[in-house]
This record gives C-alpha cells, sequence and structure tokens, in this order.
C-alpha cells in the first residue's frame, strides 16, 4: 500500500477575496494590518496531504474491512458497494500556520487568522483534489468523514490514522484524546467511487450550516439506507 504525501503545496491568498470575506475595503481602516497579516501567513504557511489507495477486503452489513483495519459504519458499506479501491485521505492547513495563529490574543486577529488557516486548508484541499485526479480514471469520488454523521463515529479517527500510518510524521496532524485533529483546520476521509455521488450533507438536517454543499433529503436515508437516525450529531 502506497502512501503519497503533498508537502510542497502552494499557498498564495487572493487579498481581495480576503478582504471581502473579512468585510472589510481596501480603504478601510484595518485593511493594511488585515494584508499585512495576510503576507506573513503566506510566508509561514505549508499546508499539506496524505492519501493511500486502499482495498477494501471484506465486506459486512455494519462495516467494512480494508488493508486489515475494520471501520464500523453501515453508511460506509453501503456507499461504497460499487467498488473495492477506496482512498482514506488527511489533510491540514499545516502546524506552522496552527503555530503562528498561537501568538494572537486579540480576538480580532484571531478570527483573521483563523479565516487565513480555512484558505491554507482550501489550498490543500485543491492540490489532493488534482494530484488524486491525475491518479484515478473517475470524474468525480465521493466522500465520507468521520465523525460527521451519527452512523459513522468520531472515534473512527483512530482507525483511520491507523490505517494511513504515521499521519503525524508526514504532515504534522495528531489526534487528541477525544479524538480531534490537531491542527483544528484539518479534514480526514476516505473517497471512494459510487455510481450515486454521495455528500454527507445529504443526510444531515442541521440548519443554516456554511459548509452545506448538499441540500438535506431524509428519503434517501429511509429508502436506499433503511433508517432516519444516520445524520448530524452536531460533528463537523
Amino acid at each position: 500500500m502506497h502512501v503519497t504525501v503533498l508537502d510542497s503545496i502552494p499557498f498564495e491568498i487572493d487579498t481581495d477575496g480576503f478582504l471581502e470575506l473579512l468585510r472589510l475595503t481596501k480603504e478601510h481602516k484595518l485593511a493594511r494590518e488585515a494584508l499585512e497579516l495576510c503576507a506573513e501567513a503566506v510566508r509561514v504557511g505549508k499546508p499539506k496531504a496524505m492519501y493511500v489507495e486502499a482495498e477494501i477486503g471484506s465486506r459486512e452489513e455494519e462495516g467494512v474491512v480494508i488493508e486489515g483495519v475494520h471501520f464500523h459504519s453501515r453508511l460506509l458499506s453501503i456507499n461504497t458497494a460499487d467498488t473495492h479501491t477506496v482512498y482514506p485521505f488527511v489533510f491540514t492547513c499545516g502546524i506552522e500556520l496552527e503555530r503562528w495563529s498561537n501568538q494572537f490574543d486579540d480576538i480580532l486577529e484571531q478570527f483573521w487568522a483563523d479565516s487565513i488557516k480555512g484558505m491554507a486548508l482550501g489550498a490543500a484541499l485543491k492540490a489532493f483534489d488534482e494530484h488524486l485526479g491525475q491518479s484515478v480514471a473517475v470524474a468525480e469520488l465521493s466522500s465520507m468523514n468521520p465523525g460527521s454523521l451519527e452512523d459513522w463515529s468520531i472515534e473512527e479517527q483512530r482507525r483511520l490514522f491507523q490505517l494511513l500510518g504515521d499521519v503525524t510524521g508526514a504532515i504534522g496532524v495528531s489526534l487528541t484524546e477525544s479524538c480531534m485533529m490537531m491542527p483544528i483546520k484539518s479534514l480526514s476521509g476516505i473517497r471512494f467511487y459510487s455510481k450515486e455521488a454521495f455528500v454527507n450533507c445529504q443526510l444531515c438536517d442541521r440548519e443554516k450550516c456554511p459548509g452545506r454543499r448538499a441540500p438535506f433529503d431524509e428519503h434517501p436515508g429511509e429508502i436506499k439506507y433503511g433508517c432516519r437516525d444516520m445524520g448530524d450529531k452536531g460533528g463537523a
């Protein structure tokens, strides 16, 4: 099982977009300070990603075994029924930006730094998608993330990290006792091919979520998955 590490990801920030995100005009008295912070972050930031191409060894009603690691999720078992190959991943804004952001005590600067880390995470996602797209002859892959839905608990992060190997040594991401990732601006999960595209949001009824990528529809959950209790439990 080959591990791919992306640790030379370009990180640039669209300053106009950054100011728009902060709801600042170029003429605003805080704009110069915000852009100086932005420039400093670009010098420091090193977003990273890693993933493996792995095989599903066996499938059960309540989960799958991937390269000898047992994942407990009925939803994951159903969603990967069209393939035997999956792509477990972790990507992050980078420990460098996390350490850099820890210096700020001012609430406003903390918000700016957090927004920048979100952009760095986006850069890691883009690099991951582009690299994986060059290797996989599929136009679009679906994705599931531990802790995003009730059916796949956050504790499954440990099994995902076990499968990937030395995640901390490779890209600097570690797990807390509660299975949260550090840096916080990190994302983990499994990409896979499915005839019917799947997004976690389809089974999440959380209202006013800024990260929503698909409308909630309880009917697929009832019809395809046979139950209605797989939705959001307040996680990522």
